[in-house]
């Protein structure tokens, strides 16, 4: 347990240094990968249009399962683009309902993470269904 603490606090730690000199970034010789992508086995993955030094090209956000029932793995920070992304994917798939939502990260519980919840009609407490 401690080794995992002591390289959790490095990591953390190198990151921030990066950060802070500005030695790390979104560079722009990152590979583009598409907004949306259809991923081995029952998986969407939806790119949050939120590029920084931590997501670099965005939170990969992920709707698992098959039927019109779904989980959702993480969400973005509720811009504008992912929530139109995440709602034209839902649509497009067949996708009625999220279920449920895990959280993997606390930074994806950003300050707006409550909106996307609203406006893609996910909710972790209930299920709500997404109008046509």
């Amino acid at each position: 347990m401690l080794s995992i603490l002591r390289f959790s606090f490095h990591v953390r730690l190198h990151s921030l240094i990066l950060w802070v000199s500005g030695v790390s970034g979104v560079s722009s010789s990152l590979p583009s990968i598409p907004d949306v992508d259809q991923l081995p086995g029952s998986v969407l993955r939806v790119l949050g249009n939120n590029p920084s030094r931590m997501t670099l090209r965005g939170t990969n956000v992920y709707i698992v399962g098959s039927g019109s029932r779904r989980l959702l793995i993480d969400c973005s920070d509720g811009n504008e683009g992912f929530v139109k992304n995440l709602t034209e994917v839902c649509q497009r798939h067949g996708v009625d309902e999220i279920s449920d939502l895990l959280v993997t990260d606390a930074r994806t519980l950003g300050s707006r993470w409550w909106t996307v919840a609203i406006e893609a009609k996910v909710s972790s407490s209930e299920s709500v269904e997404i109008p046509p």
